[in-house]
Order: C-alpha cells, then sequence, then structure tokens
C-alpha cells in the first residue's frame, strides 16, 4: 500500500472524516472537518406584493395581492396569520397600516406595503362622508401627454378645476362618481377637486 494516496467523496452535511494510520511501532489517528453551509434559496423571491388602494378613510375595506415564486409557504403581519403562497385576501384597514409578507423556503424574506388613512370625522358615520381624494396617474409627463384623474366614490356633486381658470369636469350623475376621466397637459398644471355630498363641500 502507498504511503501517499487521495479518494474522492460527495458530501451533502457537515461531517468529520478520521484517518487511522499504524505500522509496527504503533498507531495514530488525525481527523478533517468538511462543513457546509445552508445557502439561500436564490430562486425564491416575492414577485408582487400590492394593494388596490393605499389611500382611503379608516374602516375602509383594503385588497391585498401578492405573487412568489419558490417560497414553500407565506404569512402577513398584523393580524393575518398563513396565507397561501400567491393569492390575495380582503381586510378593513382601521388606521395607517404597514402590511408585511413573509416567505419562506427554509430561508425567509420580507416585503411590505403601506396604507395610509384619513379620518371620516364627525364622530361616526364617517365612511358616509365625502371623499376628497383625487389621484393622478403620472405627476410628470411631457406636453400633450395624457393623464388619468380618479373619481372619488360617495359624492353627490364634484367638479374639477385647473389653475389656470378652467374647469375641466363637473357632473352630478352617480354614473360618473369612482370613475376615471382622462386629460391631455400641455403645461404644467395644477387640478383641483370639489367633492359635495349633500351640504357638505370637500376641497
Amino acid at each position: 500500500m502507498a504511503d501517499d494516496g487521495s479518494i474522492v467523496v460527495s458530501v451533502s452535511n457537515t461531517i468529520t472524516y478520521t484517518l487511522t494510520v499504524s505500522n509496527a511501532q504503533g498507531s495514530d489517528t488525525c481527523t478533517a472537518k468538511i462543513t457546509v453551509d445552508d445557502e439561500p434559496n436564490d430562486d425564491m423571491r416575492c414577485d408582487s406584493f400590492t394593494a388596490d388602494d393605499y389611500n382611503g378613510r379608516e374602516n375602509d375595506r383594503v385588497t391585498l395581492t401578492w405573487k412568489t415564486t419558490g417560497a414553500t409557504s407565506a404569512s402577513i403581519s398584523p393580524d393575518i396569520g398563513s396565507v397561501p403562497v400567491d393569492g390575495s385576501t380582503s381586510v378593513v384597514v382601521e388606521h395607517d397600516t404597514t402590511y408585511t409578507l413573509t416567505i419562506s423556503d427554509g430561508s425567509t424574506s420580507k416585503t411590505s406595503v403601506s396604507i395610509d388613512t384619513e379620518s371620516g370625522g364627525g364622530g361616526g358615520g364617517g365612511s358616509s362622508s365625502s371623499r376628497c381624494d383625487l389621484d393622478i396617474s403620472d405627476k410628470k409627463v411631457k406636453a400633450g401627454e395624457k393623464v388619468t384623474l380618479a373619481i372619488p366614490s360617495r359624492t353627490n356633486e364634484i367638479e374639477i378645476e385647473d389653475n389656470h381658470g378652467k374647469t375641466i369636469f363637473e357632473s352630478d350623475d352617480d354614473d360618473y362618481m369612482d370613475g376615471e376621466i382622462d386629460v391631455i397637459v400641455y403645461k404644467d398644471t395644477e387640478f383641483r377637486l370639489i367633492a359635495e355630498k349633500g351640504s357638505k363641500k370637500n376641497l
């Protein structure tokens, strides 16, 4: 048998090998430890985690939707708990809340979305008051490009005007509420929404 040599082994877990040598004078041993690190799965990721409304009234209902790759389990905090690795769920948002999606396949990854709320005011019944939220699709465009303005719900009458003295839109038709209108913008413009429910007016 040769004094020196080598062998090839396949190692999947941390292991210690012990070598024993002997001759006429006796024997001796030595050890070698091979450590295998648990590497995270680079293929696991959160592809998306979104809300259908990031700004609303207290106690509004919001739908959270998420999609992942490579995850074996998922949960959402606060208050929701375990969820499928892909899916959606509806939550009632009582106040400003940050929801965190945690996915795992042995290692973990976290992604968050924040929902801001506005007080309904008036000592209860806030959800029936008019909402004066004017959402715009893009705050920076080129001259002649289109932007989309989202019309709020829970209003009887609305009017949208710009800072150049032009009325962009006005209606008391419920069919237009909670919809959208497109506007072509040629220069720097600020839009002002007046929303009215009954005798109450929000600017």
